[in-house]
């Protein structure tokens, strides 16, 4: 941790709901019952996460109000990496049982697909062509 920056790796299974808590280090740090020493948290599920970095500005934390005051909203950033690792059962973590994450384009591919499955309408060739004309795909 230097003056601007702090990095905190966490490196441990990560799977259901979390919350992150930022607070006060140094002569404080093991004052992990005084809430006043808290700057902010960041609650999400890895339900609704991908692998990946997500960037945090300090509109998609829970700021303090006492502390609000004292972080710029331009240059103040939290940015989470998360990684699907290997998906092996470790720590009673059993990752095996989430659904395949997938990437752009597939994820599509996926979707369509699903709802393909499940839709009892079929199109009109002539219906198709009007709306491929116009520039849709």
């Amino acid at each position: 941790w230097d003056e601007e920056e702090g990095f905190f790796k966490v490196d441990l299974p990560l799977l259901g709901d979390f919350v992150i808590l930022c607070r006060f280090g140094g002569e404080y740090a093991n004052d992990v019952n005084d809430p006043t020493k808290v700057l902010f948290r960041y609650a999400n599920s890895t339900g609704f996460l991908c692998q990946g970095a997500y960037e945090l500005g300090k509109d998609k934390v829970d700021m303090m109000k006492r502390y609000a005051g004292s972080f710029d909203a331009e240059d103040f950033k939290v940015v989470l990496l998360f990684d699907m690792g290997d998906r092996k059962p470790q720590d009673g973590v059993d990752a095996r049982a989430l659904p395949t994450v997938c990437g752009e384009i597939e994820a599509y591919d996926v979707g369509w697909a699903s709802l393909s499955k499940h839709h009892a309408l079929i199109p009109s060739s002539e219906a198709c062509e009007i709306i491929v004309d116009k520039g849709f795909p």
